[in-house]
């Protein structure tokens, strides 16, 4: 009896890896230094059994110098269903983090036998620096300053190529450029 449990339960495993996918999910992929952002990690079971564990390594890693850090976790996911996992985090450093899956493995019941699933998931999320405001006042003389382009020579031709300045028919010696 338990060579048979221990069989029906690798080939159980095998079911249960062929049958989900997990990949990471974030809306805007851009966060302000300090600032909490969230991240979601979706898992989806299209296979007849639930999944009792599905055992994951979430890799966060910032590009612009700063440490690496690894979260685990661990879910489980109903039969024929999708389950999100909101992961929150927040960089203390402007710069390019890179948030990646780096292994993602299911087990079966009774956790004899587990199985990696391949994912090749990963986000980058460039992180912004502080954000100030400046008060600025805008006078009149900024307000009613002659901008290039507003009047136009009534005697000459100008250097502005979208000018149109006496328009008259083409004679030999005139510049293609008029």
């Amino acid at each position: 009896f338990e060579l048979l449990l221990a069989a029906v339960m690798f080939l159980m495993s095998w079911y249960l890896k062929l049958h989900i996918r997990v990949w990471l999910d974030m809306k805007v992929p851009v966060s302000v230094k300090k600032q909490t952002f969230e991240m979601e990690l979706h898992i989806k079971n299209s296979g007849l059994l639930p999944v009792s564990a599905v055992y994951t390594i979430l890799e966060c890693e910032n590009r612009s110098g700063g440490c690496s850090e690894k979260r685990i976790v661990n879910e489980s996911v109903a039969a024929k269903a999708e389950k999100t996992i909101k992961i929150s985090a927040k960089a203390d450093y402007c710069g390019k983090m890179v948030f990646s899956l780096k292994k993602v493995q299911v087990s079966d019941y009774l956790h004899l036998f587990a199985r990696k699933v391949r994912v090749r998931s990963q986000i980058n999320v460039n992180v912004l620096p502080d954000i100030h405001t400046f008060p600025v006042e805008v006078s009149m003389k900024t307000r009613n300053f002659p901008v290039e382009g507003d009047e136009y020579e009534k005697e000459r031709s100008g250097d502005d190529p979208s000018e149109i300045f006496q328009i008259r028919a083409f004679r030999p010696g005139d510049r293609m450029q008029q």
